[in-house]
């Protein structure tokens, strides 16, 4: 669900650099990117941080950078009359795509919140069809993936869950990089939770291009005034809690003063 961003990123850091050889590659989510980079059939990838502190990056891996969350809800067929998350047990729910970290933390944190629905597993690619033939009756998704699966034909009329008071409450002090914000689905302000996103890189990853992947990130976040978040983690114990090392070259673009604009 990030890859959007990824390409934003990329193609600024391809403009910085051209004779620098960068290309985006598709993949099934933050595990299968993963199993790549220890491969070493990629160099740098996006990769959920809940599976950064269960342990499950390669050894000789380095941060680039990390970012704010992707602002998460869940949808259900409107039919089913689900007023909030108690009337989602025991129906049949996709978790995320498969290989996804959302596919594994999903669960863990709607079962936080008392919530025990048939978790189904599926690629994002099927989950319109699982919709359609009746064989599930909702998903985690961003909103923009739940705009798009609505589109879809033949998909029937979804509706987000609401998130009580209590719910974000109780979400707040899950973890700290679960992250709470509002977001407008059918014109309506809707309680989103999501989890924060590291840019991981083989250790040995040339200084040159960390740096332009790091510079590209966030000139790209100060363009959208979002240039704290870009630096945030760096102080705020998230480096502690990951366990792995800055690359040294991120540290370089990281500690340049903020360009201007």
């Amino acid at each position: 669900m990030m890859a959007a961003q990824v390409r934003e990123i990329v193609f600024a850091a391809r403009a910085m650099a051209p004779h620098t050889v960068l290309e985006v590659g598709y993949t099934g989510g933050t595990y299968d990117n993963l199993k790549r980079l220890q491969s070493g059939e990629i160099g740098a990838a996006l990769v959920a941080v809940d599976a950064l502190k269960a342990g499950h990056a390669p050894p000789n891996t380095a941060i680039l950078w990390v970012q704010e969350a992707i602002p998460l809800v869940m949808a259900v067929r409107a039919d089913l009359g689900v007023e909030d998350l108690r009337g989602v047990t025991g129906r049949r729910i996709v978790s995320g795509g498969a290989g996804s970290s959302l596919e594994r933390l999903g669960p863990r944190v709607y079962e936080s919140l008392g919530v025990r629905p048939e978790w189904r597993r599926s690629a994002w690619g099927q989950i319109a069809y699982l919709l359609k033939s009746g064989q599930a009756d909702g998903f985690i998704a961003s909103p923009r993936m739940v705009e798009a699966i609505r589109k879809e034909f033949g998909v029937p009329a979804l509706k987000v869950v609401r998130l009580t008071s209590d719910d974000v409450r109780r979400l707040g002090s899950m973890d700290p990089d679960i992250s709470l914000s509002i977001v407008m689905v059918d014109g309506m302000p809707v309680s989103a939770w999501g989890i924060r996103g590291a840019m991981v890189s083989r250790a040995d990853l040339p200084d040159d291009i960390s740096e332009t992947l790091t510079l590209a990130a966030r000139r790209t976040a100060e363009a959208k005034d979002d240039a704290a978040d870009v630096l945030r983690w760096l102080t705020d114990g998230t480096v502690d809690r990951l366990g792995l090392p800055v690359h040294p070259g991120s540290l370089r673009a990281l500690s340049r003063k903020a360009s201007v604009r």
